[in-house]
């Protein structure tokens, strides 16, 4: 009996030196890759999502990205969390290593020979810096299948061995170090399933959790994939707590279901879903507002006739949470055209090699021989700021300025640029 009263006492004590950390997951999962499609990676991430969201986990969830959009997902998911907060990466999907380096693969990647695979693939380092920040950080790889792209002989089987630069890191593999995982026959693949399933067993610290998950998987395939994983924690974790400490911070108790508002707003015409259920209609250019919405995390999207776009938030009770849908419209192309200037986010990589202290703003990439530019002082590689006095963030708000100004029939465009090092200047662009 002391020793269960013991026991309780220790699980009490866990519990209460987490309740003050908040829990952000982001999920990924690849799978819809022309010619090395894979059947599990999207239900993969869909079942961890789910059962992170039951687990109190604030989630993000995007599946079938790009490259520009897994490099977009990872700086808005460090954002939401801070210095005091768990934060876990779930990664599904096809994944290589290249001389010792581990690389996620988006969709849409040319990858023809092993040179191909650091410029169309996302280095697994770029996901790592971006949790470092968190107090305790877990990384979760069910993406160590076959290497899919035969131009790349040199690349060794599954991925390498990752180092944390910090304390406070667990990091789990579907299988060892240099060895491949299954997809599995299933709706899921064989560690994901047993992962969901072990995560959700009351009190079990993380590390029992993969332990049983490797006990598990090895059955199922019969030794031929083995769950890997390597931890630098610190403190305890549990991903399941029936057991509450005795005393928490104020917490209001609610005895019945609280509710927000969510506020849609479109720039083109389409119909509004919540959860996969559909809503209403919007017009371009309106607002609708979604009321009674159960507090927690939701899905919202918006279908026009050529596009969906979704986007998730996190609803508070009695708050109100914004979403803003920009759809690329027909004509925006011959907007780009008009001034004949490409950019491209601001990054993290960019801003240090060039010393660089902000992180807002799109870098110019090129700049075609019949743009009104070119024989301007704009050059590649310069920061735009603001556009025409229009705040530059990133390329959506790049892309909204340019509209908006192409129908003003002006004689002269005015940017505000930053030229690496720090020389601001502004640049006045004829187009007439």
């Amino acid at each position: 009996m002391k020793r269960v009263i013991v026991f309780l006492i220790i699980l009490n004590a866990i519990a209460f030196s987490l309740s003050a950390s908040s829990r952000y997951a982001l999920v990924i999962g690849n799978g819809h890759y022309e010619g090395v499609y894979l059947r599990n990676p999207v239900n993969d991430a869909n079942a961890m999502a789910n059962a992170l969201r039951e687990l109190d986990f604030y989630v993000i969830q995007k599946t079938d990205l790009t490259k520009k959009q897994m490099l977009d997902v990872i700086w808005d998911f460090e954002n939401n969390f801070s210095s005091e907060d768990i934060c876990l990466f779930y990664y599904s999907g096809h994944g290589v290593q290249v001389n010792g380096i581990n690389y996620l693969i988006p969709l849409k990647a040319n990858i023809m020979n092993e040179r191909d695979v650091e410029f169309e693939a996302v280095a697994l380092n770029r996901f790592m810096s971006n949790l470092e920040k968190a107090k305790m950080n877990i990384v979760i790889l069910d993406a160590c299948r076959d290497n899919p792209y035969k131009g790349t002989k040199s690349t060794s089987k599954g991925l390498a061995q990752v180092t944390s630069k910090t304390d406070g890191t667990f990091i789990a593999y579907a299988t060892a170090p240099g060895n491949t995982a299954a997809d599995g026959t299933g709706s899921n693949s064989p560690y994901t399933k047993h992962l969901i399933r072990e995560m959700k067993v009351d009190g079990q610290e993380i590390e029992d959790v993969f332990k049983n998950v490797r006990i598990a998987v090895k059955d199922e395939t019969n030794n031929a994939q083995i769950p890997w994983d390597s931890s630098c924690l610190t403190d305890e974790f549990i991903f399941a707590m029936s057991c509450t400490p005795q005393t928490q911070p104020e917490i209001e108790v609610e005895t019945e279901y609280s509710y927000g508002t969510i506020k849609v707003e479109s720039n083109a015409d389409g119909s509004v879903y919540a959860d996969n259920d559909y809503v209403c209609t919007i017009t371009a250019g309106t607002i609708k507002t979604l009321k009674n919405i159960r507090t927690g995390s939701h899905t919202v999207k918006v279908k026009t006739d050529d596009e969906t776009k979704t986007e998730y938030v996190n609803v508070q009770k009695n708050r109100t949470s914004s979403l803003d849908f920009y759809f690329i419209q027909d004509n925006t192309e011959d907007n780009k055209s008009w001034l004949h200037i490409e950019v491209n986010n601001l990054d993290s990589d960019f801003a240090k090699q060039h010393n660089l202290n902000i992180d807002k703003g799109v870098i110019v990439s090129k700049i075609d021989i019949d743009s009104p530019a070119y024989d301007s002082n704009l050059n590649v590689g310069d920061v735009i700021l603001e556009l025409e006095d229009e705040d530059i963030e990133n390329t959506k708000d790049y892309l909204k300025a340019v509209e908006k100004i192409r129908n003003e029939d002006l004689e002269s465009v005015l940017l505000y640029v930053m030229t690496p090092p720090h020389f601001y200047h502004y640049i006045a662009i004829m187009v007439q």
